[in-house]
């Protein structure tokens, strides 16, 4: 059972310490951190941890690491070598974090992750309310705020909080990060995941707010926790317009993505570019030769890795929809390569967008090139650069920095076809759907830079599910 604590919501969740969550009798709390521009780094660390400007967005950090006592709740194990309720749980994989997130969240109806290493240097740094002076996490002494140099892990809140009362983020065990750890040559080929605070048995210097370290995902180690982290809608003033600010999503390979709510939908606003699902499981990169293949692929845009930043990837629709089966729904139920908590746009999530978008007459060109092909709307989806240039008035190509009026912010990728291999980075966009047309064909929506209108692919060369095509993902109810 899951009990959350209302009182914490008096003035708006930024304004107040945090909330309480309880889970089969084990609670514990959330922090609120506001985000904020910070320099990440040191120019006295290593050659990976020199100084960069990070921008976060706001969100809610646990203000302990996951005691043994909520791992205990959650999953009705505990793999810790140190037993006790109020010690984090270690001797846990990142893989092992993933599991215990994804029961919380269908236990709890949320969407807690991990956190970006952004985020966590950030919150360990105190946040917005960082005095900017301190080595380690609430002090510039170790012994104030850390267990270092010890035999075993410690009980949790034991010693001084943060700025923002975080307990433990230097020292005790250090904690799993979401993100792909890319600076050292680990076992191999860049899996290694970031990890960070020091841990009881080490020495300080590992339990500087700055320091990086990187992990073996399929591995546990007794070093090792986590400390969970939940994405939150800021608030406005009561007296203020009513503004929508959906989070951020961050997928299984740390790729971090803006989101854009239209109508009663969040989508994600940049191409998913994952390679994994959620449960680990990877996706293979598909090839630059003819292949009529049914496997799942991924590819880069244009056969190219630079592209895979600005366009995200190209998937078949087997890699897009994973052991899930075609689904008409609304909302489609089919998770298949989005990240937890989201879920991969029916046919008919994708007509009640345009629907929505079309009902607002500011997002409506007022010219049409046929009526037959739906509402002019395109440009209202389209980004404001990358397309290449159209001199139709109503077309995406043409005065491009009057697109994006819905914030979807649709970037040129092209595609990959089984007949020609890659063609249109700069002239189209195709996205999956999570509904079929048949064994062989499944719904696309696209737009092209010529064009006023998305149109919709169902039959034919251009719906065969063999193709590499873009993929946006909706949040789940």
């Amino acid at each position: 059972m899951t009990t959350f604590d209302g009182k914490s919501h008096v003035e708006g969740v930024l304004d107040v310490p945090g909330e309480f969550f309880t889970e089969n009798g084990v609670s514990f709390k959330m922090v609120a951190v506001k985000g904020g521009t910070f320099e990440m780094g040191s120019e006295s660390g290593d050659d990976d941890e020199k100084v960069r400007s990070e921008i976060v967005s706001d969100f809610m950090i646990g203000e302990t690491e996951v005691t043994q006592a909520l791992w205990e709740a959650v999953m009705e194990n505990n793999p810790s070598e140190y037993k006790g309720a109020e010690k984090p749980v270690q001797n846990i994989s990142w893989h092992d974090c993933q599991t215990f997130i994804k029961r919380l969240n269908k236990l709890t109806g949320k969407t807690f992750r991990l956190p970006t290493e952004a985020e966590w240097e950030y919150a360990a740094r105190g946040g917005h309310k960082s005095k900017g002076i301190y080595l380690y996490s609430g002090s510039q002494k170790a012994k104030d705020v850390a267990w270092y140099d010890c035999e075993r892990p410690h009980a949790v809140k034991k010693k001084q909080p943060n700025e923002l009362g975080l307990y433990d983020m230097s020292g005790n065990v250090e904690e799993w990060c979401e993100d792909l750890c890319e600076y050292k040559d680990s076992w191999k080929e860049g899996k290694g995941r970031v990890v960070r605070g020091g841990y009881y048995s080490s020495s300080e210097y590992w339990c500087r707010v700055f320091d990086r370290d990187i992990g073996n995902p399929e591995n546990g180690h007794r070093s090792r926790g986590f400390r969970l982290v939940l994405s939150v809608e800021s608030n406005p003033d009561e007296n203020a317009e009513e503004t929508v600010s959906p989070p951020t999503v961050t997928d299984i390979d740390g790729n971090c993505y803006k989101t854009v709510q239209i109508g009663d939908q969040i989508w994600m606003a940049e191409n998913l570019r994952t390679t994994r699902y959620a449960d680990g499981t990877s996706i293979p990169q598909g090839s630059d030769e003819f292949t009529t293949s049914t496997d799942a692929y991924w590819y880069y845009p244009d056969n190219d890795e630079a592209n895979k930043v600005t366009y995200g990837l190209l998937y078949n629709w087997k890699a897009v929809m994973g052991n899930s089966s075609s689904s008409e729904a609304n909302p489609s139920g089919v998770q298949g390569i989005c990240p937890t908590g989201w879920h991969v746009p029916s046919d008919a999530e994708w007509i009640e967008l345009m629907n929505y978008v079309a009902s607002v007459t500011d997002n409506v060109c007022e010219e049409k090139s046929d009526d037959s092909n739906g509402p002019t709307i395109a440009k209202a989806l389209a980004a404001e650069t990358g397309w290449n240039s159209s001199t139709f008035k109503c077309a995406v190509g043409n005065n491009q920095s009057s697109n994006n009026a819905t914030g979807f912010s649709v970037l040129p990728a092209g595609s990959y076809y089984t007949r020609d291999m890659f063609h249109g980075i700069g002239d189209w966009a195709h996205f999956w759907s999570a509904s079929q047309n048949g064994s062989l064909y499944a719904y696309n929506y696209y737009l092209y830079s010529s064009n006023s209108f998305v149109g919709v692919n169902s039959t034919q060369s251009g719906s065969l599910k063999t193709n590499g095509y873009s993929v946006r993902c909706v949040r789940d109810n």
